[in-house]
């Protein structure tokens, strides 16, 4: 019987290139992305026992300005059972992105900032309710992730970064706008 066994080099590199290109994918599609946020946000919660029609916006930013948003302007058709600017508008809170902490505060408090409504950050970052997020090739297979209960942020490459509000359901989560410093 023989005992020379001959390796066979060609055999063990074509088995191991798929490995290797498991690995590496598997290593950018699960790799923690850094999103550096520079500006805060103001948002609030939206009340839909409250205000039923407007799809739920309450606030609105003018000239940098945090003011409340009078139904008596809006279109007789809109069917709006409660004037957010004759009722207790709901709460305002301010995310601060360096504590990742978020506080109440008061319409007087708001309108005293500086508030850029855009829905994308000067520094190109958005917050987005809800996400569903790629499993790399697995998604194929149904191992997405649909996590529609939280916000992130999002930057222009698509990458995402939880964000915790506390909230028991993202649908009511509406945008005010960015702190500008």
């Amino acid at each position: 019987m023989n005992t020379d066994k001959k390796i066979n080099w060609f055999l063990w590199v074509g088995l191991c290139i798929p490995v290797v290109a498991l690995v590496f994918v598997a290593f950018f599609a699960y790799a923690p992305v850094n999103i550096s946020v520079k500006y805060d946000f103001l948002y609030y919660i939206r009340d839909n026992s409250r205000y039923y029609c407007n799809n739920g916006e309450v606030f609105k930013v003018k000239d940098q300005k945090v003011s409340v948003i009078d139904i008596k302007m809006l279109p007789k058709d809109y069917g709006c059972l409660v004037n957010p600017a004759e009722s207790d508008p709901p709460k305002i809170y301010y995310y601060n992105v360096k504590t990742d902490e978020r506080k109440q505060i008061t319409l007087a408090e708001a309108q005293k900032l500086r508030v850029d409504n855009n829905t994308i950050s000067p520094d190109n970052i958005s917050v987005q309710r809800g996400n569903s997020y790629n499993a790399g090739i697995f998604e194929l297979f149904g191992a997405g992730n649909r996590d529609y209960n939280s916000i992130y942020f999002k930057n222009e490459n698509n990458n995402f970064k939880k964000i915790d509000l506390g909230l028991s359901n993202s649908y009511d989560f509406m945008f005010i706008g960015w702190v500008i410093r």
